[in-house]
């Protein structure tokens, strides 16, 4: 009882996807989408019905991971971060969710086309997810893990600060250009965005330990 009011938010984000699937399981096509291209056309179908429960059952894998970290981390870091660990694994359930429950519902073509859907979903993912980068503390699992953030502490800090609004204010900007620019432009820009958050606070920890003090650094 003690897991399901603590993960109650989570465990109800896994079960809806389920939900939508029984309710327009008679309305499946023959062939289910598996992927879609950067356009948002499918570009890879499966003629197995059961193939629409791929995402969800996936979510439920990462959700399974994810609980598991505390168990598995060592040092037991994640525990300086316990309600944000929470948070975080919420928000990424609740991405994968969604990108299920609108996957079924192009299927049975409640939703004709998914154009931006996906730059819209996962914008506003690292939008949120950046506003609880700066919370997370050392550890071997989640945030940005570069060898320079894992070797100092301050490091680790410091870009996850960084990062934290660089993420929010990127994904305010990516969510502005998917809104008002064509998907054949947007598109271009969310491969930018994406390559933005992931490399410039890696960039950024190797600039911050290099500037750290000599002996702190030979120290280690």
């Amino acid at each position: 009882m003690k897991f399901i009011k603590n993960h109650w938010l989570a465990l109800l984000l896994l079960a809806i996807p389920f939900a939508f699937i029984a309710y327009y399981w008679n309305q499946l096509p023959a062939e289910i989408p598996l992927h879609w291209n950067a356009k948002g056309e499918v570009d890879r179908t499966s003629d197995s019905p059961y193939a629409v429960f791929t995402l969800p059952v996936i979510n439920l894998l990462v959700f399974a991971t994810l609980f598991l970290i505390p168990v598995l981390d060592p040092k037991r870091m994640t525990a300086y971060f316990k309600q944000t660990m929470k948070t975080v694994i919420t928000v990424i359930v609740g991405l994968l969710s969604t990108l299920s429950i609108f996957t079924t519902l192009n299927m049975v073509g409640v939703i004709q086309e998914m154009d931006n859907i996906f730059q819209i979903v996962l914008s506003i993912f690292f939008l949120i997810v950046g506003n609880y980068l700066g919370k997370i503390r050392p550890n071997y699992f989640l945030g940005i893990r570069t060898p320079w953030t894992l070797e100092h502490e301050s490091v680790w800090v410091q870009t996850h600060r960084m990062a934290g609004v660089l993420w929010v204010v990127a994904s305010l900007l990516m969510l502005a250009l998917t809104l008002l620019l064509p998907l054949s432009y947007s598109s271009n820009f969310f491969l930018g965005y994406i390559f933005v958050l992931a490399f410039v606070p890696a960039i950024y920890s190797f600039i911050l330990y290099k500037q750290l003090p000599n002996e702190s650094t030979e120290s280690r």
